[in-house]
């Protein structure tokens, strides 16, 4: 397999510069320093305020509507 690269000819000044990484609960931001590396992260329950169970159980009952609405 060929090696995929990217090159940056410096760090990320701001964080609309940054390199985003992440999977939709844990994210980063890589800005890319070679001395002092900054990665800023986000971990979703933060914002719902701590770790919970954010799946619907009676989500099924409505699925045919939504597709419907659709």
């Amino acid at each position: 397999m060929k090696t995929k690269n990217i090159w940056f000819n410096q760090p990320a000044g701001t964080w609309e510069e940054a390199l985003p990484i992440g999977n939709g609960t844990l994210g980063g931001m890589i800005f890319g320093k070679t001395q002092i590396e900054r990665i800023q992260l986000n971990e979703d329950s933060l914002w719902y305020g701590g770790p919970m169970q954010r799946n619907n159980p009676k989500a099924l009952e409505s699925l045919s509507q939504i597709r419907s609405l659709f």
